[in-house]
């Protein structure tokens, strides 16, 4: 297979739904087809300048009170700082990258970002669904797009910290909410046999790619 340049692809879904499992091995696919992919996580550029700028508001948003809460009032002043350091440190990575030629698989991207400000910094429905738009907007927009659904149970299996089924399983429907009209994501039932997932991944990768070459 020829090498194809500047390609984006996404995984988003709920935290044990397989997306970064997922993702790596998508990347060592592509990079056994001789076609290198940079992996990106939403935080991984955490030592740019805006990384570390980021990594000091959350680290104030996340101080505990006596009572172990973060307060919501101080998460209500600096929301707006963090949001637009978030966005501008994960999107000046991409972008760059992407003007680099780089090809790129991304373990995260603006679903998960939003539902990370609606869960943790209480954004209504309407704001979200506002800053979703933003996205679309702003951000490159990947030629494959997954979205990774797994049910609560199963996830609470995959990774010991998540804190609730009820939590988890709004959340879930978050995600779905969210991606309401987008016809470009593939929504992937993350319940299945790993093999058959990154079957299902790779046949979509692959004959959109040679259909670009």
């Amino acid at each position: 297979m020829a090498k194809i340049t500047r390609v984006l692809i996404t995984f988003s879904g709920v935290d044990g739904s397989g997306k970064t499992t997922l993702s790596e091995a998508l990347v060592e696919r592509l990079a056994h087809e001789n076609i290198n992919t940079e992996y990106l996580w939403w935080f991984s550029a955490e030592n740019s300048f805006f990384g570390k700028i980021v990594g000091f508001v959350v680290r104030k948003l996340v101080k505990p009170t006596e009572d172990n809460n973060v307060t919501v009032s101080a998460i209500g002043r600096a929301q707006v700082v963090y949001q637009f350091l978030v966005l501008a440190d994960y999107l000046l990575h991409v972008w760059s990258l992407l003007v680099l030629g780089k090809n790129i698989v991304c373990d995260r991207y603006v679903y998960d970002i939003v539902a990370f400000f609606v869960m943790e910094l209480h954004y209504s429905e309407t704001k979200a669904r506002k800053l979703i738009k933003l996205f679309r907007n702003v951000a490159p927009q990947p030629r494959v797009a997954f979205l990774v659904d797994v049910p609560a149970e199963i996830a609470i299996q995959r990774k010991q910290d998540i804190q609730s089924i009820e939590q988890h399983e709004k959340l879930r429907r978050l995600y779905f909410d969210l991606a309401t009209g987008d016809h470009k994501i593939t929504i992937l039932d993350g319940s299945k046999e790993l093999d058959e997932l990154n079957d299902i991944v790779w046949a979509q990768v692959h004959h959109h790619l040679k259909n670009k070459s």
